[in-house]
């Protein structure tokens, strides 16, 4: 779209760090990517129907999602969170929410 065109895309990792942003690949082994894609695609009777704006439908939080591998992700992204941003123990890190 048009205004698009003004949206610049950082997509260099060296770049991204300096607002913070730390980019890591999840391994295949840790998270079916495909799978999560189709199962958190799906409007349920919950969702569907837990707000009135429309939109809320398309959003899932996948903390909520008892099979979601978080703690095995967390694991794997541990040590470059101690390198970026000084956490020393998973018990640091407090996820409220994390939406797909």
């Amino acid at each position: 779209t048009k205004a698009m065109d003004h949206v610049s895309v950082i997509d260099n990792d060296d770049d991204l760090l300096k607002f913070g942003v730390v980019r890591l690949p999840i391994p295949a082994h840790l998270l079916d990517c495909d799978y999560w894609a189709k199962a958190l695609s799906q409007v349920t009777p919950m969702i569907a129907f837990g707000e009135g704006d429309g939109e809320y439908a398309f959003y899932r939080n996948i903390i909520e999602e008892p099979q979601f591998p978080f703690p095995a992700i967390l694991q794997h992204f541990s040590k470059a969170m101690g390198i970026h941003f000084g956490v020393q123990s998973e018990n640091e890190i407090r996820l409220d929410d994390a939406f797909a």
